[in-house]
């Protein structure tokens, strides 16, 4: 089953899902009482439903999404190849079906001088030549048109992709180039897999906006307040009165998170039918993405980033321990400045089975709260008119019903929530250590800090 025909599937299968709570909600509504025994038992099933369906929905737009990419940055849609003359084969060893083409994104400004498939095989061969598994010649051709040294010992991958991620920033200190240790250039799309792995276990990383500095010196962000200052009417010949804005900084830090090390049999090395770069990237961004995952949504700063359930603010407070309701889902919005629910990219964030709850609560005409909207041709769950963002670090439920004095939602605009990287995601491999087992350990490393700027853009709802 293609993925697109999977994608459509589970999408129907959550319709089915989603129509079943609010079905529960309407009854209950009706009926106006709490749940039953079976039907709290009948919710966790639907609840435990719609959470392993969200995840393998996002693991396939994932999929989609990175296929999508590597399909752009060869320059389209992948075409059969077309047979050349012999003296193609002759200037072009080892890609005797296909030209090489220097600028495959086309334009002026192209990045670098590469396509999808000299990637692949100059992954593949830094890979192989780890266990001095011979490389072919369409991996050697593939390194020198990349200027890239597979004997190299780390890369340093920049995180980024400019054509999507239109919020990230670069600041740079000093003149710097991404490069191995002995200073051969690293592209750029070496990094993709490894920036879709960080964002898909944290949706904050998704939302909010990232800083990549060239180096782990402290950052200061400058903040500034003048919300408590107006201007005057005066009379003729009066002298103005002065009123200053109030100046601070947040000052970003770099803490190291390290992927622990993943060891590779030299037998998955030499099988040629195993995509092992893509397994070891997989696994380091995997590890990477999910610590930091937890302390960007609730470190507690200081020695650790913190988190951004730590910095929202105080919001409303439910009235019940046990529950909430759709009105106080509204209240909250509402404790946020009409100034920050203006901006793009605002909404509410909550985990999956807290989405669940929402899906079961009705308006007064008994119409459900939450609902899909496919405004952008992809399904965004929508609450009260904003998107609502998935964050499987925030806390949960218990047995069908809020659990007491916790944030299970916040509000507001996520862009004020900042997650700063210092430098690149450097991949170390370590030959002699696991020589004895005939493996080879390769273990990641990436310094990243994270902090609010302003926070009284995101506020939390306090479960009484």
């Amino acid at each position: 089953m293609s993925k697109a025909f999977q994608l459509k599937a589970l999408r129907e299968k959550r319709g089915t899902i989603k129509a079943e709570l609010e079905k529960l909600g309407a009854k209950l509504k009706a009926e106006s009482r709490a749940m039953s025994e079976d039907e709290k038992t009948a919710f966790d099933k639907l609840k435990t439903d719609w959470v392993a369906v969200g995840d393998s929905i996002r693991t396939a737009e994932g999929d989609i999404n990175a296929l999508d990419e590597l399909l752009a940055s060869a320059g389209g849609e992948e075409k059969p190849a077309e047979e050349k003359p012999a003296e193609n084969s002759a200037k072009n060893p080892g890609r005797e079906s296909r030209d090489y083409n220097p600028n495959p994104r086309g334009g002026d400004g192209a990045e670098l001088a590469r396509n999808r498939e000299d990637v692949r095989l100059a992954r593949q061969a830094w890979a192989r030549k780890q266990y001095r598994i011979p490389l072919t010649r369409a991996h050697v051709d593939a390194c020198k048109r990349l200027k890239f040294d597979p004997r190299a010992k780390s890369l340093e991958l920049r995180l980024g992709n400019p054509a999507t991620r239109a919020e990230r920033f670069t600041q740079q200190r000093a003149l710097t180039v991404t490069t191995t240790a002995g200073g051969y250039l690293i592209p750029q799309d070496y990094s993709f897999e490894l920036e879709q792995k960080l964002v898909d276990f944290s949706n904050v990383r998704g939302v909010c906006r990232e800083v990549q500095t060239s180096d782990g010196a402290p950052l200061p962000w400058p903040t500034e307040d003048d919300t408590g200052n107006t201007g005057e009417l005066l009379a003729i010949n009066t002298e103005v009165a002065y009123a200053d804005p109030t100046f601070a900084s947040v000052t970003f830090g770099a803490f190291k998170f390290s992927s622990k090390g993943v060891l590779v049999p030299n037998e998955l090395l030499q099988d040629s039918a195993f995509d092992v770069d893509s397994m070891i990237f997989g696994e380091i961004g995997t590890r990477i993405g999910r610590i930091q995952a937890t302390h960007f949504t609730t470190g507690a700063g200081t020695t650790e980033p913190k988190g951004v359930v730590t910095c929202a603010a105080a919001g409303n407070t439910t009235a019940l321990a046990a529950a909430f309701t759709g009105r106080e889902l509204t209240l909250l919005a509402h404790e946020v400045d009409p100034a920050y629910r203006a901006a793009p990219g605002v909404g509410y964030m909550m985990k999956d089975d807290v989405v669940a709850y929402c899906l079961t609560l009705l308006d007064s005409t008994g119409r459900p709260l939450m609902r899909e909207s496919f405004r952008d041709g992809t399904a965004q769950l929508m609450l009260n008119g904003y998107p609502v963002y998935v964050n499987q670090k925030m806390t949960g439920l218990t047995a069908a019903v809020p659990v007491t004095a916790q944030k299970h939602v916040l509000f507001g605009d996520f862009k004020k929530f900042i997650v700063r990287d210092a430098g690149s995601v450097r991949v170390m491999r370590l030959d002699e250590r696991w020589a004895e087992k005939d493996q080879v350990g390769f273990i990641g490393f990436l310094r990243s800090d994270s902090n609010c700027v302003n926070t009284a853009a995101i506020k939390y709802m306090l479960q009484a």
